[in-house]
């Protein structure tokens, strides 16, 4: 029996943008997450809908939409991964467990996690157990390129993730 039978469906969302160097570092995470379940890693043109395969489900998305609440009530674990700003926390690489909490910004494109898992609980009666595994970035400049400092920290947070997933039950 493979590994990935015997615990709960786990989706993966790498999200940033991949124009904007160390905000793509969801992305650089979620494809080589797949590329350690045996899948290709993903096309910087790619979201990974088209190509599921077996849990974990990876995919990556610009940014987080209402769209993804119906895929999320569908998992029992969801994995957000996102960079965070320099030194805005101490640690390289931040883990918090998302909490269900709606929320109404002044912008539509901002939407926490915390939101989506609570759309999911209101609009489907589910809330999967939520982490957010959030990188440092340290050059946020136009390219599409990570800096060394946090690609540095891609295995890592890919550590993280399975470890999230694969070590975790709900």
């Amino acid at each position: 029996m493979s590994k990935t039978a015997c615990y709960p469906q786990a989706l993966v969302i790498g999200y940033g943008n991949c124009s904007r160097k160390d905000d793509g570092v969801g992305f650089c995470v979620a494809s080589r997450l797949r590329e350690r379940t045996g899948r290709t890693p993903l096309d910087p043109e790619s979201d990974g809908l088209d190509d599921l395969g077996a849990s974990p489900h990876v995919i990556c998305v610009h940014q987080l939409t209402p769209e993804l609440v119906e895929m999320l009530a569908k998992h029992d674990i969801v994995v957000f991964v996102d960079a965070h700003v320099g030194e805005m926390y101490p640690e390289p690489i931040r883990i918090v467990g998302v909490e269900a909490k709606p929320s109404v910004g002044f912008v539509s494109h901002v939407i926490s996690p915390g939101t989506i898992i609570a759309m999911a609980g209101i609009l489907y009666g589910q809330t999967p157990q939520a982490y957010l595994v959030s990188v440092r970035g340290h050059d946020f400049d136009f390219g599409t390129t990570l800096s060394p400092e946090t690609q540095a920290l891609v295995d890592e947070a890919v550590e993280h993730v399975w470890n999230l997933i694969f070590e975790t039950r709900p």
